[in-house]
């Protein structure tokens, strides 16, 4: 019997030990001439105004389920990037394909609403 809880005591004192994973928030934003913008949005659990952090867009494939950038994000393009502790911001795509003055209208009040919220390193 010891021998089991041995184990299984160091591998819950290592979870404690590792820490809390960051939070992806659903949130919405309001664009003039577009509409509403779904978006998803990870900031690193040690986020610090005071310290600039990247930012980094990230644009999903055709899909246009609801939070889907969200989904994306977490699946695809944060595991990639942890190192890296930056804010990631994923819209969904508002209308049928990014190449377009919608999306681009819509990603471009995304990235300033996230510069005005949040310390960028901008470089």
């Amino acid at each position: 019997m010891k021998m089991i809880l041995v184990p299984a005591l160091l591998v819950l004192l290592a979870a404690l030990a590792q820490p809390a994973a960051a939070i992806v928030h659903q949130r919405t934003l309001a664009v003039p001439e577009v509409g509403t913008l779904r978006y998803g949005i990870l900031v690193p659990d040690d986020y610090d105004p005071r310290r600039p952090r990247p930012l980094v867009l990230a644009l999903h494939p055709g899909e246009f389920a609801p939070y889907y950038g969200a989904r994306f994000m977490m699946a695809i393009v944060s595991p990639g990037l942890d190192d890296l502790h930056a804010i990631i911001v994923a819209p969904d795509c508002p209308s049928r394909d990014w190449a377009n003055p919608i999306a681009e209208r819509a990603v471009m009040a995304l990235l300033q609403s996230v510069l005005a919220e949040y310390t960028v390193d901008r470089h």
